[in-house]
């Protein structure tokens, strides 16, 4: 039986694509949020993630600090954007702007979930120099016409879901 699946995930391994795996890994993450940590904090993932894709997009060069200097851009890139999405995450939930007057449920949830994935594919995509997408995940965020629709999907949704007053 251990034979079987071990042969059957080693032939596995040959059709699954890594980028596609990410992007499996980010939605997934981004439907949990949504129903448990982001539940009456989905529009402040929002904001923190596109102000974190600005803060990164219009960084100055990490190449004069020392202990950066040694890793590529992209990597340095996409641990910022975590670390700025997470900090700007916590600043904004804090504030009095962001409360949760309109929360989104049910249906709409896994929409705003789906589409926060989606964003922060497109985002960190934008620090990855390479051409090792595959087809697929390239047509779907990486193509000129599919980026902009993943960066004005949120207004969209915004402007369409009502949601729910608490």
């Amino acid at each position: 039986m251990l034979e079987v699946v071990t042969d059957w995930f080693t032939e596995a391994q040959t059709g699954i694509v890594w980028d596609a795996l990410v992007v499996a890994g980010i939605f997934a993450g981004s439907v949990v949020f949504a129903f448990t940590l982001g539940r009456k904090s989905l529009i402040v993932a929002f904001v923190a993630v596109v102000f974190a894709g600005l803060v990164v997009q219009l960084m100055p060069s990490t190449e004069s600090i020392p202990y950066l200097a040694d890793y590529p851009e992209a990597q340095t890139d996409v641990v910022l954007f975590i670390l700025g999405a997470i900090i700007f995450g916590l600043i904004f939930r804090r504030n009095r702007f962001f409360e949760p007057y309109i929360v989104p449920t049910g249906l709409e949830r896994f929409v705003f979930a789906a589409i926060l994935a989606g964003l922060i594919v497109v985002i960190l995509g934008s620090f990855w120099t390479g051409d090792t997408q595959s087809a697929y995940v390239a047509k779907i965020f990486f193509h000129p016409v599919a980026r902009l629709a993943w960066l004005l999907a949120p207004v969209v949704m915004l402007a369409i879901f009502r949601g729910d007053n608490t």
